[in-house]
């Protein structure tokens, strides 16, 4: 008597997991499926405008921007030709103004190398990966001591 309830059992589950089965098979061609688009249309003429306004844009901005950039050669042109004749008469002056600005650059250089320094070793990084180094190691002992007191 209980076999026949234990197949009883093992029929039902065998039909359970057929079904189940069959379910899944029909369920994954739906899935496939792609639902058609009601509104192909209206999206092709949206894309159709979107086109034809970059092109407006393109047509439009175009001579302003040629026109502009022939200008900005013009003034640079002129803006060398005149830095070119001021250092020709009088070179000494430029050469020790960019000397001045050069040295100043190296020293700001040099500080700051030298104040970043975290410790006084010249191989010192300067804890670059900071990260790691705030992780640490403790016993175990250590952990329930300070549980201990947290709890206090």
């Amino acid at each position: 008597m209980a076999n026949s309830v234990n197949s009883n059992d093992f029929l039902m589950s065998s039909k359970s997991s057929s079904s189940r089965k069959q379910k899944v098979s029909t369920s994954s061609p739906s899935c496939l499926k792609i639902p058609s688009c009601e509104r192909s249309r209206s999206a092709a003429i949206d894309v159709f405008i979107l086109i034809a306004v970059i092109a407006a844009c393109g047509f439009l901005l175009f001579p302003t921007i040629k026109c502009m950039s022939l200008k900005l050669v013009e003034l640079i042109e002129a803006a060398f030709y005149l830095f070119k004749e001021e250092i020709v008469r009088t070179p000494m002056i430029y050469a020790s103004i960019g000397l001045g600005f050069s040295c100043a650059a190296i020293a700001t250089w040099i500080l700051l190398l030298c104040t970043n320094r975290k410790c006084r070793n010249p191989n010192c990084r300067g804890l670059r990966k900071a990260a790691e180094f705030d992780i640490q190691l403790e016993t175990e002992e250590c952990v329930k001591n300070s549980n201990t007191l947290v709890k206090d």
